[in-house]
């Protein structure tokens, strides 16, 4: 296949046709934002978007070097900000910029909605509500890799567990703030459904589409976690036969009665929703849909030329039903939850949006606004008549009122909005920002991927006995606290530009005991009895069950909140990993005999690599020629550069790594609480017979003063984790050493590599 590329001078031509060039040009640039002269390439997705920009840009710049008269360009944008990888400062406000009317001015005048923001919460928090920044309080528990990468990965290890390996989905595991902050939001959008739209909303039109919910995510993993909670999923059961599971909440749920049902009100849109569109787009969606797609194909022939709707793919398709909703007759006419990553962009012009959710960090106010004006688009720009006193006048009491007493304005409408952290509607003064120091970018260097370092990431441990008996014991075990001061159970949203408010709650009483003892012994099964190779261990569900109903009625303490006991039911919605270190602890504590301990890796991330150390660093750095990361970053002024000319001039370390961006982490316990020790150093060293084996390095100090903290870290590196890892026997053999001494740190270091 062969292609030319068309001169400026025909595009012009073709465009403005006989158009005189002695004729005065006015040019408005809509979305002006994504029109620049880039002054890099970029990386990534940056690349076509400043490709776009960059033939924007020369398209105007080559008509007036074509002789025609370009009177004046006037750029609008709701964000004119320079782009992330344009070559400008990010967000960076444009120089041209002569007019603002910004999103506090477009909310005062009623051109858009009026945004409900959380302003409180009965939390012990002191600085915000935690739903207004909820990704903030939960990444640390989110999966970090998109699924590309995680399906790339999972089919590499199918080739060594066989094709049965990449089956089935395994049941959402979502932090319990956002599982939390759900309940309560899908609950307001249920009340809005049911009461405020129905009351309020009169005019004929407005309620022929179900309002919208949308949540949007960091990357593709987290929002198909989040899809399957709530909408459902597809798996397949312990015999191989195809099971569907209900979502969470009915309102949203693409399935019922174990069935998926004939218009699925839900939808996940992002690059992985994309690439796997004939899952969704099938045969029997094209059933169901076949008006609305006939009628998108010839809208599409008309707009492109008769025969081009032949080449459309279940990608095209998905995309319409995402710009279609809130349509009526449309593919997205029936779609009342999108859950997305970056789909949603400028151009979606949905105005049945009401509740928007945030799941992903948010670095600017740019973003903030982007986000949230998914919302913010109005239903109905009727003018309704209102007297001086602000009150909306009965059409029959019109003619009461004199024409200059009667002031005509849209009425208001509103968008609920969490987890985007807004400033822009916080009051404080301006100051002189200090100057900013110097960075530099601490990354792994892709011509030295051989000196690559991976490492599990283990969440826990798993003590095993030979005769397969579970057995648990909680006497002197602390109780479990579910403390109502640092989760929200009711939260106070406000309106951005008004006294008016609303309220958020979550209600528990349809929810039962027996209910919850299965959810849990369900989650204690996939996070302590579950392994890549044998999956989840569902025959040992009866040993377990009796042992988490004893824990539910024997070990759940009750602070803040009613202190009514219906609120142990509330244990269902949160952290699982604590709730299920609890449950193990008692496990644990009838198990000093174990035979053999086994690691728990994470369920999100099971491993860790050098390869994804990226980040930047105002601290001093060492430069590295043996580890696949150009710096070691150094937190003191001499150890780290004494510890890393160390490891570079001993002969027997093929490769090392300082832990610093890398996240590599010890679980450990002490006074009965979880914990994460982070050591220094990993290095891949040879031993006397060829052997290779990393060890794990720590120099002293432990970061912590506590000698109970000290001895627990000691503990669980030397005879925890580093049995629980070697008994994996998928990433060699470790070992782990404690340098008492800095300035002895070579010496010691040789002796343990000889020792090996």
């Amino acid at each position: 296949k062969q292609s030319d590329k068309e001169e400026y001078s025909s595009v012009v031509s073709r465009i403005l046709g006989k158009l005189p060039k002695s004729k005065r040009i006015v040019v408005i640039n809509d979305e002006a934002h994504h029109c620049y002269l880039p002054k890099v390439k970029g990386k990534g997705e940056e690349v076509e978007q400043n490709e776009n920009a960059m033939v924007w840009y020369e398209g105007l710049r080559q008509m007036k070097k074509l002789g025609y008269k370009l009177q004046h360009v006037y750029d609008l944008s709701a964000t004119p900000y320079y782009l992330k990888g344009s070559g400008y400062t990010e967000y960076s406000l444009f120089p041209w910029v002569v007019s603002d009317f910004g999103l506090v001015d477009a909310i005062e005048s009623g051109l858009v909605k009026i945004p409900f923001l959380p302003s409180a919460d009965n939390s012990q928090e002191l600085d915000e509500p935690k739903l207004r920044n909820i990704y903030e309080h939960i990444s640390q528990d989110l999966p970090k890799k998109g699924q590309k990468k995680t399906k790339k990965e999972a089919k590499a290890k199918a080739e060594d567990l066989g094709e049965d390996a990449l089956k089935g989905e395994m049941p959402p595991n979502l932090p319990a703030l956002l599982t939390v902050a759900l309940e309560q939001f899908v609950k307001d959008y249920e009340s809005y459904d049911r009461g405020t739209r129905l009351e309020g909303e009169t005019a004929a039109n407005l309620l022929s589409t179900p309002p919208v919910f949308i949540v949007v995510c960091n990357n593709t993993t987290v929002s198909k976690e989040v899809f399957k909670y709530i909408a459902g999923y597809e798996t397949v059961d312990a015999n191989g036969n195809i099971k569907f599971v209900e979502g969470k909440f009915p309102i949203f749920s693409n399935y019922r009665d174990g069935l998926p049902i004939k218009h699925q009100p839900s939808l996940l849109i992002d690059s992985a929703a994309i690439d796997n569109a004939g899952g969704i787009i099938n045969e029997e969606f094209k059933r169901i849909y076949a008006e609305e797609i006939n009628n998108f194909k010839r809208e599409y022939a008309q707009l492109h030329g008769a025969g081009s709707a032949d080449a459309l793919t279940d990608g095209d398709i998905l995309r319409e039903v995402v710009n279609s909703v809130g349509k009526s007759g449309t593919l997205g006419s029936y779609i009342r939850c999108v859950v997305s990553v970056s789909m949603l962009t400028e151009g979606w012009d949905a105005n049945t949006v009401t509740h928007v959710l945030g799941v992903r960090a948010f670095g600017s106010q740019l973003l903030c606004e982007q986000v949230a004006g998914r919302a913010l688009r109005r239903r109905s720009y009727d003018l309704l008549p209102y007297n001086q006193a602000g009150e909306e006048i009965e059409p029959r009491n019109l003619k009461k009122y004199k024409p200059e007493n009667i002031v005509w304005k849209f009425p208001p409408e509103y968008a609920h909005i969490i987890g985007v952290p807004f400033k822009t509607f916080k009051g404080g003064g301006a100051g002189t920002p200090p100057p900013a120091k110097p960075k530099k970018a601490v990354m792994a260097l892709k011509e030295r991927s051989e000196l690559e370092i991976r490492f599990p990431n283990i969440n826990g441990y798993r003590w095993e006995r030979l005769d397969g008996h579970i057995i648990a014991d909680y006497i002197d075990q602390p109780k479990f606290r579910l403390n109502f001061n640092e989760i929200p159970t009711e939260t106070i949203l406000k309106s951005a530009i008004a006294a008016k408010e609303e309220k958020l709650t979550i209600d528990f009483e349809e929810l039962r005991d027996a209910q919850v003892i299965y959810m849990l012994t369900r989650d204690l099964i996939q996070a302590k009895y579950t392994d890549p190779q044998n999956g989840r261990q569902f025959q040992k569900f009866p040993q377990l069950k009796k042992i988490v109903e004893q824990w539910y009625w024997e070990q759940i303490e009750i602070v803040g909140g009613d202190l009514t006991p219906e609120l142990r039911r509330f244990v269902a919605l949160w952290k699982k990993s604590e709730v299920v270190a609890s449950i193990n602890a008692g496990i644990r504590n009838a198990s000093d005999g174990a035979d053999h301990v086994s690691a728990i890796l994470n369920y999100y991330n099971p491993e860790g690599s050098t390869t994804h150390v990226r980040g930047l660093t105002t601290k001093e750095v060492y430069p590295t020629t043996k580890s696949h990361v150009n710096y070691v970053v150094a937190d003191t002024d001499s150890w780290e550069q004494i510890a890393a000319k160390t490891l570079e001039e001993i002969p027997e370390v093929i490769s090392y790594v300082k832990n610093h961006f890398l996240n590599f982490r010890i679980p450990y316990m002490y006074l009965d609480k979880e914990k994460d020790y982070i050591p220094d150093f990993i290095a891949c060293v040879t031993t006397p017979s060829g052997e290779r084996v990393h060890l794990v390095i720590e120099i002293s100090g432990w970061s912590n003063d506590e000698t109970g903290h000290k001895d627990a870290k000691r503990y669980y590196a030397s005879h925890l984790w580093i049995p629980a890892v070697n008994n994996l026997k998928t990433y060699g053999r470790w070992d782990f050493i404690e340098i008492s001494e800095i300035s002895d740190i070579k010496p010691q270091l040789i002796a343990k590599i000889r020792s090996l």
